[in-house]
């Protein structure tokens, strides 16, 4: 189901947000930066959540669509498995030239610039595979699809405001 393809990334952001918050530091005044930091965005995340479930719930596929999106996303599977491993190859590269014991600059450009790449590579797949499920769905699906990524954004937009105060 199409459903079962967004699960892996909503655990992902989950995840990650939960590492990104995790050193939580007081401010002068007594209170945690950190900690506020991580409810705004634990609500971005469940706002992101109840986007999508009214999304879903909104789009009303039927099973010809729903068996001609699965049908596009398996003849994609290999180049998906590949974007994939490619981009949690090169994070992990990252995250280690950051993390060493003697960083060196140049490791940490090269190996971010890999990580682009593979962004880039995951990008050009995605805007493939969105073209033809775009094909699949009636125009209301597309505005409903379009509208839930608008909100997305908009969300994102909030809660780097709220914390940057700008």
């Amino acid at each position: 189901m199409l459903h079962k393809s967004i699960l892996p990334l909503v655990v992902a952001v989950l995840i990650s947000s939960s590492i990104a918050g995790s050193g939580e530091v007081l401010a002068d005044d007594g209170t945690c930066p950190a900690a506020q930091h991580k409810s705004l965005i634990a609500q971005t995340i469940s706002g992101d959540i109840g986007r999508y479930l009214i999304l879903r719930s909104e789009m009303n596929v039927t099973d010809e669509q729903r068996a001609q999106i699965r049908e596009i996303i398996s003849e994609h599977k290999d180049e998906i498995a590949d974007v994939v491993r490619s981009l949690r190859t090169a994070r992990k590269a990252l995250r280690s030239a950051v993390t060493a014991d003697l960083p060196n600059e140049a490791t940490i450009r090269t190996a971010a610039e890999d990580l682009s790449t593979s962004i880039g590579d995951a990008a050009v797949l995605a805007s493939k595979v969105r073209r033809q499920v775009r094909q699949v769905l009636t125009e209301n699906q597309q505005e409903l699809v379009q509208g839930f990524l608008e909100g997305m954004e908009k969300s994102r937009d909030n809660l780097f405001h709220q914390i940057l105060g700008g």
